[in-house]
């Protein structure tokens, strides 16, 4: 793949695009966002095993559909339905999408499609088989990781979410590389939604 799945943004153009993202929303999703941020409430939609259940079966037709996603913006994902084993299909993996969108099955689908795409660029294809690991960094990365340049505060917010400080990664080589910045940062949210729900 020559072309980077993914476009590094400057701040002040991070800034606009999500002040125009937000205003997209109507005044009462806008609200209810801004009530989320700092934990007053929780968007997040009431599970059920129906609900896990339809949403997965779903999820999995919309991800087969070429009329939703046309093969050309999912190439990623269909090379990991190729292969003799894939974690894509768990329903662990899955879930983690479905509810980051509120289980909405489309938004779900697309969020899949991309994160396969950065991740086989970044790591290679062996990243449509597996979760990344830190066994699939170098030393130099290693020690950034060791240099607390990211760490998890030892308490939770009020709403229970996991805290994360990043503290100037700019000071360390290996995080001018706009590649490892990315793989570094998958990495640990991948971490953060999968011990989400632990102590």
């Amino acid at each position: 793949m020559d072309k980077k799945p993914y476009e590094v943004i400057d701040s002040e153009s991070g800034d606009l695009l999500l002040s125009q993202e937000l205003l997209q929303l109507s005044t009462k999703d806008r609200n209810a966002l801004e009530e989320e941020i700092p934990g007053v409430r929780c968007l997040a939609v009431e599970e059920t095993p129906e609900l896990l259940q339809i949403s997965l079966q779903k999820l999995a037709m919309v991800l087969v559909s070429d009329h939703i996603i046309p093969p050309s913006e999912k190439q990623a994902y269909l090379q990991s339905q190729r292969l003799p084993r894939t974690f894509v299909n768990t329903s662990d993996f899955r879930l983690r999408f479905l509810r980051v969108a509120l289980f909405d099955v489309v938004m779900a689908a697309k969020q899949i499609v991309r994160y396969l795409e950065v991740t086989s660029f970044a790591f290679g294809q062996q990243m449509l088989e597996r979760p990344i690991r830190l066994s699939d960094f170098n030393k130099k990365e290693l020690q950034f990781f060791r240099s607390g340049a990211i760490q998890f505060l030892p308490f939770r917010d009020r709403s229970g979410r996991r805290i994360m400080i990043v503290i100037n990664p700019s000071f360390y080589s290996v995080s001018r590389n706009e590649e490892f910045l990315l793989t570094s940062y998958l990495y640990v949210f991948r971490i953060i939604a999968t011990s989400i729900n632990s102590a």
